[in-house]
């Protein structure tokens, strides 16, 4: 590849699939269409494997694909890959223009034992520092790495977005729905109904310890029904003093 044709040239290293129908899936093909509409050819590199923990032979697999990558090449390699992989990230670092794009630390993720935890939080540590600059989807992520040792210069904050459509009126009904598409797990709904919850129907205790709990709990709920309900319908559940949670399935 030519110094030319390096300049709009940009490669995208992701665990699995692109076309996993996930938010942080949904987020690296915006980040691909955007780039393409703006004239840069993104090259999709996809590694099999169960991430964030790679097999031996998944990782044998990551490091032939970032050896392939020519020199010099710009490397956006999705977090929930890159994590896992410091050794490998760490060997191309000096080679490759390695960024990250990292939608939550690994570490953070619901269900993980504190063993698993504590390596992951490690893994990531040294894997991003092999990088020269990360991209992160909101603040909150960004403020995360502080523990990681990332300075904010070489941080930049890209956050999700939707298509222009008009502003939808709501039903003034006095009870606030909230269409959850995405996994059911309290890290993503903590911060969505902690912005939308009534202090003063939480009593002696604070808006996020609320929100915490009945998140929590709504969490396990629809969890349980989408495994023994319906599986065709929405659940309903309460997250918060006037604030209702819809999960769809599809």
């Amino acid at each position: 590849m030519s110094a030319a044709s390096r300049g709009r040239h940009v490669s995208l290293v992701v665990p699995g699939s692109i076309d996993t129908r996930t938010g942080g899936y949904g987020y690296d093909r915006e980040i691909v269409a955007g780039l393409q509409r703006r004239g840069w050819t993104v090259e999709v590199h996809e590694i099999p494997g169960t991430f964030p923990f790679p097999s031996a032979g998944a990782r044998t697999t990551a490091a032939a694909m970032l050896a392939s990558i020519p020199a010099g090449a710009r490397v956006i390699v999705d977090g929930l890959a890159l994590g896992a992989l410091p050794d490998e990230a760490s060997r191309e670092a000096a080679r490759l223009r390695l960024v990250a794009l990292v939608h939550h630390p690994l570490a953070d993720e619901t269900g993980l034992t504190p063993d698993a935890r504590a390596s992951l939080e490690a893994s990531e540590r040294r894997a991003l520092q092999a990088t020269r600059h990360v991209v992160v989807t909101s603040p909150l992520t960004a403020r995360a790495l502080d523990r990681f040792g990332v300075p904010p210069p070489s941080i930049t904050v890209i956050e999700p977005g939707t298509d222009p459509a008009p502003q939808a009126r709501g039903s003034n009904g006095g009870v606030v729905e909230l269409l959850c598409v995405a996994t059911v797990v309290p890290q993503l709904l903590i911060p969505m109904a902690a912005d939308l919850a009534d202090p003063a129907s939480t009593g002696q205790r604070s808006v996020s310890d609320a929100v915490r709990s009945a998140s929590e709990h709504s969490a396990a709920v629809i969890r349980q029904r989408m495994v023994s309900g319906p599986k065709d319908s929405p659940s309903t559940v309460t997250v918060a003093p006037s604030i209702r949670l819809v999960h769809s399935p599809r």
